[in-house]
């Protein structure tokens, strides 16, 4: 997303989106990610900060953007998913959570 909408985000909008996401295919019987929805400023501000810290003066703008409504963090751990070879499929399965979050939020 590159524009925000100042609303507030619906508990229906993000039950269905966090709902699809749980209902992701994982590899093994528990999902190797977890997800937090950050609604508020003192949620969202460290993790803009920290984003924006890393960027060593490369510009991405949206990080810097005060009013968004609410920002997505997904976290993956290597240890809680199977992996083969080089393929570690945390990655995989972070990934299409996310997207199945993404397709089902508001």
């Amino acid at each position: 997303m590159r524009k925000y909408e100042p609303d507030e985000l619906s508990e229906s909008d993000l039950a269905g989106a966090g709902g699809a996401a749980a209902v992701s295919p994982v590899c093994t019987y528990e999902p190797s990610w977890r997800m937090n929805v950050l609604l508020s400023p003192a949620q969202r501000d460290p993790l803009l900060k920290a984003g924006m810290a890393g960027l060593r003066a490369k510009v991405n703008a949206w990080l810097g953007v005060q009013h968004i409504p609410a920002m997505v963090c997904v976290t993956a751990n290597p240890d809680d998913a199977p992996s083969k070879a080089d393929r570690y499929f945390y990655l995989l399965e972070s990934a299409i959570a996310f997207e199945a979050f993404a397709a089902r939020g508001p």
